[in-house]
């Protein structure tokens, strides 16, 4: 969580780090999740 926008987007190990931190509630790892699958394609 410490290199804030600077990983791959299919970097992300499922922690939920980021979702608890989030002040919007965003469904962080499964908009991830989401970028890798069409980026990938």
């Amino acid at each position: 969580m410490g290199s804030h926008g600077h990983k791959r987007a299919d970097a992300c190990i499922g922690c939920g780090k980021c979702e608890e931190a989030c002040p919007q509630h965003i469904a962080i790892r499964q908009e991830l999740k989401k970028v890798a699958e069409s980026l990938l394609q």
